[in-house]
């Protein structure tokens, strides 16, 4: 609804017989900021022998593509893969490491993001729904190579698997969402 009015607004404002062609240039600076931060795609693939189809999303930011990987297993419970790939000079995409989607202030990051883990850890671990899941269970420290990342809006989202037992895949990780602009400085 809010791209339509802006949409409005724009047609209106740019076709006006009063405006000056640097009020008409002012707002399409504004319009570009109102474009997506990503660029995504989502395909349904079907599996052959299963009821559950795969799901893959595509999303792409400057010259990087995050792909998300949802396969269902024999129950229909979706696991998910995540890769990052980036674009060559060539235009083709090659896959990459997610630290070489950050700059040299990746452990600032790292450790930010290990702080926010372990809170969620720790309030899943001594919740009542729990159920033993974490007993005898450490937790880790986690690089950016070790997490899943996925975009969507303007977040970008760190996914995270603890490495519980299957009959725990409920409480088996947690995910930490940060605003782009919120992780500019650490971007290449």
């Amino acid at each position: 609804m809010r791209f339509i009015c802006y949409s409005i607004l724009l047609f209106a404002f740019l076709f006006s017989c009063t405006s000056s062609k640097d009020d008409k240039k002012e707002l399409l600076e504004i319009s570009d900021e109102l474009k997506p931060v990503f660029t995504c795609n989502e395909k349904v693939v079907a599996v052959q022998g299963s009821e559950d189809s795969s799901i893959i999303k595509k999303c792409n930011y400057k010259h990087f593509q995050f792909v998300s990987i949802a396969e269902a297993d024999y129950k229909g419970r979706y696991s998910y893969t995540y890769e990052l790939y980036q674009k060559n000079s060539k235009g083709k995409f090659s896959k990459i490491k997610n630290s070489a989607f950050f700059n040299s202030k990746i452990s600032e990051l790292e450790e930010k993001l290990n702080k926010l883990i372990a809170f969620d850890y720790h309030n899943a671990a001594n919740s009542e729904d729990s159920e033993n899941c974490f007993e005898g269970f450490e937790l880790q420290k986690y690089s950016i190579d070790d997490v899943g990342i996925t975009v969507s809006g303007d977040d970008i989202n760190f996914n995270v698997t603890y490495g519980l037992s299957p009959a725990c895949m409920s409480m088996d990780g947690t995910v930490i969402s940060f605003k782009v602009f919120e992780l500019e400085k650490y971007l290449k």
